[in-house]
Parts: structure tokens; sequence; C-alpha cells
């Protein structure tokens, strides 16, 4: 294992020095149109849960990540235009109950050792794109949201509320059409596949979703425009099986205060036929250069996710404290409580730039509220659960 390991670390390093010679290239030869980039990390975290039941399962998880990014972006000519991102990385079986399962094709992925090692293709795409006109087509980023924690028009791979990195964010299989009207008006047509999930042998994640489902693609248009000094969008369609209904407002007061709001209606469809909503509202006060503030309210009607053929309805509330101490440092205090159960988590995270090149991150979440009982097989909070984590992030980019 130890060869294995070190055998590992010696492919990343070369292939990130590879690279990082292909992306030179890149750069004296801008005028051809193509471009070669890129990002190495390591990744480890320790997490306690001292009301994990089972005495199969071990409270106590520690676990070292390395990955590497592959970047290309090409100009093919004054409106066309390509983009590849190519993962690689190792994922130790401790770190993969944390991942989150992105609904997409797993053609374009091979994995080795029950899963752990990992190279995927997260972005694949071309793109056209005149004064009026935008068309990209392929494995893509796509994100509706406004807010920051609580985002439900972010239909497609959102990030979790505890996530503070989100350079990234996970590419899913769709044809997105941007048309530029006048008086800053813009219509989107957004077409994202849909594929059938099925689960992979035990301790294997995530689960394997490689067959392509037209019935579960999702077709939304969205249409926004600025009025006075609010920009407001509505938006309409179908996420997934679900006719959904929706929109978003934003604007900025005097005093560096901005208001953030969007929501959807839902008619859910499975595993009952009901009527969910979510609105989520953000204000945020810039302070001054180096300190802002941020709140957020979310109220969702949703199904109740341990007896599914019932309702049940969410309040919560979120708040954090950016600093920025020197250039180099940054923090981030933040907490979210869920205001039914009455759980929550504390936050921590800073950002050391190391150089022009590299930074460091260290980021402890902290749960409170009711844990779960051995007796009760039921999470009787949303927070409280979980495990107390500490995390360290080395990013490298060239």
């Amino acid at each position: 294992m130890c060869v294995l390991n070190a055998c590992g670390w010696l492919l990343l390093l070369c292939g990130g020095s590879s690279l990082a010679l292909a992306g030179g290239m890149g750069r004296d030869q801008a005028e051809e149109g193509w471009y070669g980039h890129g990002l190495m990390q390591l990744y480890g975290v320790y997490a306690h849960n001292a009301n994990i039941p089972s005495a199969n399962q071990p409270r106590d998880v520690a676990a070292l990540s390395p990955s590497m990014r592959l970047i290309g972006d090409g100009k093919l000519s004054a409106s066309w235009s390509w983009e590849g991102h190519l993962l690689l990385g190792y994922v130790p079986a401790a770190l993969q109950a944390m991942g989150t399962n992105v609904m997409r094709s797993r053609a374009l992925e091979r994995s080795a050792d029950r899963g752990r090692a990992f190279a995927l293709v997260d972005r694949l795409n071309g793109q056209y794109m005149d004064e009026r006109w935008r068309v990209k087509l392929g494995r893509q980023p796509v994100n509706l949201a406004t807010n920051f924690f609580f985002m439900p028009n972010d239909f497609f791979a959102p990030f979790a509320a505890q996530s503070f990195y989100r350079a990234y964010k996970p590419g899913v299989d769709a044809l997105r059409v941007d048309y530029a009207g006048d008086d800053l008006q813009q219509f989107t047509w957004l077409t994202v596949l849909g594929y059938q999930s099925r689960s992979t042998t035990a301790g294997q994640m995530p689960a394997s979703v490689t067959q392509m489902s037209a019935r579960n693609s999702s077709h939304l248009l969205r249409a926004s425009t600025q009025l006075e000094a609010f920009e407001v969008g509505v938006l309409a369609g179908r996420a997934g099986l679900d006719p959904v209904v929706g929109g978003n407002l934003q604007t900025e007061f005097a005093e560096g205060i901005a208001l953030r709001v969007e929501g959807n209606v839902r008619a859910i469809q499975s595993p009952t036929k009901m009527t969910s909503g979510a609105i989520s509202v953000g204000v945020q006060r810039y302070v001054n250069e180096r300190l802002s503030l941020l709140g957020e309210y979310l109220f969702q009607r949703m199904l109740n996710p341990w007896l599914p053929s019932s309702t049940m309805v969410k309040h919560d509330l979120a708040t954090t404290l950016h600093y920025d101490w020197t250039p180099l440092l940054q923090t981030e205090l933040a907490v979210v409580v869920n205001g039914v159960d009455r759980s929550g988590m504390w936050m921590g995270y800073a950002t050391y730039s190391l150089n022009d090149e590299s930074e460091m991150a260290i980021a402890i979440t902290q749960p409170m509220g009711r844990s779960q009982l051995s007796s009760n097989p039921l999470i009787p909070s949303e927070f409280g659960a979980q495990p107390w984590t500490v995390s360290w992030d080395w990013r490298s980019y060239f």
C-alpha cells in the first residue's frame, strides 16, 4: 500500500509539472487560441462523532486526499471556443461517504482501488457567442441561484452550506442558450440531461447513474430585466419530473447594503404528488473594505425525508462575518440554524495566500443540537448528529 501511495504521489507530481510546462507554452501561443493551466490540491480532515451508536462504525475519522485539476481553454475563432477540465485524485473510503453524488453520465469517469482512485471529465463543452447570443453545449456548471447559503433555485449539483471554497462547481450535461435583449433584458433556455440512479457495490460512492433518462431531464426558461434599481428574474419549466415556477430579485441600496431574494414552487410528482415551495432572503452589509456581514433566511415546505408520504416545514437561518486581516489573510465566521429542531452548525474558515500561485485554508465545524439516539433509527435533528470536523486544504495553481 505504501508503494502504491508513493507511486500515486509521483504520478500527480509528474503530471502537474507536465501540465505546468504545457500551460507556459499555451501562454506563449495565446494568439493561436489555446491555454493550459490547473490546480493541485491536498485535502486533509479529522472528524469526531461521539453519537454514533453502532460499534462497527468508527467515531474518529482521519484522511488525506490529493487531487489535481487539469484545465484547457481554446478559442477557435472570434465566436467559437471550448473548455475542458480533467480531475484526477484519490479519495479514501472514509471521505467517500461525505461526498455528494452529481447526476451526470459516468461514461467520462474511470476508477480503481474500489473507487478510491479516480479520473473524470468535470467539464467538456463548446460555445458559440456573438453580440446577442451565447450557446454552450456539453458538460458545464449551471447555477441559477443568487444567495450563498440557501439556494432553492440551484437545481443542479448545489454546494453545501458548509462549503466555502466554490471556485469549481461540478459540471452537468446540458445545453444552455442565452439571448441578450434590449434594456438589460436576458433570456435563458436550459436543458439538463437526467439520469437514473442505481446503487453500486456496498462501500462504493457515489452511486452509478450511467443510464440516461429523458423522463428525468430538466427544461427551464428564465427571463430577467432591470427595473429601476432592481434586477428581477422569473423562471418556469420542469426540474426533473417536477413542474416548477420561480424567480429572483436583487438590488443594492446606499450605505453598502445588498438585498437578494429567490424562490420557487414545485409540483412534486414522486414518491407522492404534492406542492412544495421555498423562498430565501439574504441581506449583506459591506461595512468597509475589510468587513462584511451576511444574513439569510429560508422558508421551505418539502417532503419529509423520514416519512416520504408527508410534508414538513423548515425555517433556517444563517449569518456570517467576513474580515480581511491583511491582503493575504481572509477569515469567515458563520452559523447555520434549523429553526424547527433548534440544531445548528458553527463554522470557522481562514485562507492564507502563501504566494501568487498557492494558498492554504483551514476550516472548523462544530454541530449543536440534539444528537442521534441509539434507540431511535431516525435522526432527531438536522445538524445535531453530524461530526465535529477540522480540515486543512493546500491549493497550488499553475
